[in-house]
């Protein structure tokens, strides 16, 4: 990925999962079913978005996402799956994804706060296709900070980004 994505970024909803609102109580002694989160399969060459909506977590609540990051197994070869870039992004958590061993299926730590002190960690898994073969895996544009560079990212008239005193960027959610 050369160039800096736009500012009209959306994620398509076919690489978006809801997060689900908590349900009702179950009855005593009956255990609930875990509900599994997988994105759809993507290919160790794919450089693809994905998402989590939690709009209907948050119902009612008057809250908002205001922050997350990823947790991915480290990589320990040449082509493991990577984020380029994670963060808030029309109101969903967003991450973009490259790399993946073909024939794997990689769990993610997606971990988010609200506005109001809200925290959730969910955990996502994807399936790397094996239809092609892993190789390097694509590098994004980077901050001094070693921030990933989201397409919602402010970004100032002479081109650089608006950041904190600590390098950290500031971003429209």
């Amino acid at each position: 990925m050369s160039a800096v994505p736009f500012s009209g970024w959306t994620v398509a909803p076919s690489r978006t999962l809801p997060l689900a609102a908590p349900s009702q109580r179950p009855l005593v002694g009956l255990r609930q079913a875990a509900l599994s989160l997988v994105w759809i399969p993507k290919a160790p060459t794919d450089l693809l978005d994905f998402a989590l909506d939690p709009t209907d977590w948050l119902a009612d609540s008057g809250d908002m996402l205001s922050s997350m990051q990823v947790v991915l197994p480290a990589a320990q070869i040449m082509g493991d799956l990577v984020a380029l870039w994670a963060g808030p992004l029309n109101g969903m958590a967003a991450v973009f994804l490259a790399g993946g061993q073909p024939g794997t299926n990689v769990t993610i730590a997606v971990q988010i706060e609200t506005a109001a002190g809200r925290r959730h960690t969910e955990q996502v898994s994807v399936q790397i296709n094996a239809a092609t073969s892993a190789g390097a895996v694509a590098s994004a544009p980077i901050l001094s900070g070693g921030y990933g560079i989201a397409p919602n990212l402010l970004r100032l008239a002479d081109g650089t980004f608006l950041t904190d005193a600590a390098g950290r960027p500031f971003a429209i959610s």
